[in-house]
């Protein structure tokens, strides 16, 4: 046991020694911090701009109103011309229009006499599908409820409570009205738990972490780098030849497990994080994968020059595919390639943990089958020639 905690504290004592390694320890806590400063601030995470084609509309005004008022990760803005909200979201001053129709009583009467079989009567422009585009049509489709339960309701009774057919629609209403229901209807809440306020924060704020995730895979990366260096200079010469590769994928996890130390601690102070006994294990299991992977790019590039090319396109591919920003269902099977997807998941539903240990045997066996090919086929060169 000594023996292994001393290998850990050499390990890690080399790691802080380098800048690189140090900048992203530092990025960690800064990028925490800027995220959680952008939901507090009043810019929000997206812009909603409103507009309504009849201005004196009852229930179109009455929405822009609760709009208007409600504290939200979401800043809302009026404009009096539904063109001028279109133009807004094409040139880039809006994420979303919301356009209001004319008599939207009227409309939402017949969207519920066609049995919802008409489509929405609101139009939404949007510049481009995101995470945060879904959770701003689940906010509109959450509001226009509270109106359309009014005409199921009347609908109803009207097809089916022939008892109730001498009264008129202000009786019934007067009727749905005094019911009192203290509690929410519909209650929203993550398999961790949660009010409705708290599930749409961490929704919106998920990027937090999947940017931790991405900036945990660079450092995996980064250690890989740090190995050939070492290795290069002879670190590892009394290491036999056959057991490189836990030497190297030791050096990998002791790297990523320093910084899956302050991802956590960043996880729970911003509030994204589950339970703190899942999120140890979830980050944990991180480790492993990402050192798992890390292990993989340096089998498969075989040299710093390749690796360190690589590095920044694997970057580029993780935040762009994996779903930090943007929601790539038809890409899932992309997705899968990359460590954050399953850090990403993890947090919500439990399986992504069998995936994600799933995903880290492979990476192993992938790696050791690579190395294995490797020196075999030179072994055979160098048959070949002596043979000559």
């Amino acid at each position: 046991m000594t023996r292994w905690l001393r290998w850990l504290w050499m390990l890690s004592k080399r790691l802080y020694k380098r800048p690189a390694f140090l900048a992203i320890l530092v990025l960690i806590p800064v990028a925490v911090v800027a995220m959680q400063l952008a939901a507090q601030a009043d810019s929000g995470f997206v812009h909603v701009v409103l507009a309504q084609a009849d201005p004196s509309d009852p229930i179109s005004s009455a929405l822009i109103a609760d709009f208007m008022e409600e504290e939200s990760l979401v800043r809302f803005s009026y404009v009096a011309d539904p063109r001028t909200a279109t133009d807004m979201v094409i040139e880039g001053e809006a994420d979303a229009a919301w356009i209001f129709p004319d008599d939207m009583q009227k409309r939402v009467n017949k969207f519920v006499a066609s049995h919802y079989s008409r489509g929405g009567f609101v139009t939404v422009v949007e510049r481009e599908q995101t995470v945060f585009s879904r959770i701003t049509r689940e906010k509109l489709t959450f509001s226009l409820q509270n109106y359309t339960s009014r005409a199921c309701y009347l609908d109803f009774t009207r097809d089916n409570v022939e008892a109730l057919n001498g009264l008129t629609d202000e009786e019934l209403m007067a009727y749905y009205n005094g019911v009192e229901f203290d509690q929410e209807l519909f209650l929203f809440r993550s398999p961790q738990g949660g009010t409705s306020a708290q599930t749409e924060a961490n929704y919106l704020t998920a990027p937090v972490r999947g940017l931790l995730g991405v900036l945990v895979v660079l450092c995996g990366l980064a250690a890989a780098l740090f190995y050939c260096q070492d290795r290069a200079r002879g670190t590892f010469a009394l290491v036999p030849e056959h057991k490189q590769s836990v030497v190297a994928f030791a050096c990998l996890f002791i790297a990523v497990l320093n910084v899956t130390a302050v991802v956590l601690a960043a996880l729970l102070v911003s509030g994204v994080a589950a339970f703190w006994l899942k999120e140890l294990l979830i980050v944990l299991l991180y480790g492993l994968c990402c050192a798992a992977f890390s292990l993989l790019m340096l089998r498969l590039c075989g040299s710093v020059r390749v690796l360190a090319a690589v590095m920044p396109l694997l970057v580029v591919a993780m935040i762009t595919l994996c779903p930090i920003f943007f929601d790539l269902r038809p890409l899932m099977a992309v997705q899968m390639l990359f460590p954050p997807t399953y850090f990403v998941n993890a947090g919500y539903n439990d399986r992504w943990l069998v995936y994600m240990a799933l995903y880290t045997v492979a990476c192993v066996l992938l790696a050791w089958t690579t190395e294995w090919g490797r020196h075999g086929w030179q072994r055979m060169r160098s048959a070949a020639h002596q043979s000559v």
